[in-house]
């Protein structure tokens, strides 16, 4: 599905520029609060309100599944919204 293998291709190309920011900045709480704002702002340009709050229900919901998956040194599965 080229869904699928475009999310796969960026995401593995996104991991090796993050991680060479990380080695760069090395601030990731100011690095995910960037992040963050760009994703907020990526989903609300095609998301209501009502949608935006139930996607970050999800996303809460989710921490502790990617902490446990972070913990797992990168297995390569990720979990995505």
């Amino acid at each position: 599905m080229k869904i699928s293998n475009d999310m796969n291709k960026f995401s593995q190309e996104f991991e090796l520029w993050l991680i060479s920011k990380n080695q760069e900045y090395k601030d990731p709480l100011m690095m995910g609060a960037v992040l963050m704002k760009a994703t907020v702002e990526l989903y609300l340009s095609r998301l209501s309100d009502e949608d935006m709050h139930n996607l970050l229900d999800v996303v809460a919901e989710s921490v502790a599944e990617i902490r446990k998956q972070n913990i797992e040194t990168h297995s390569g599965s990720k979990v995505i919204h």
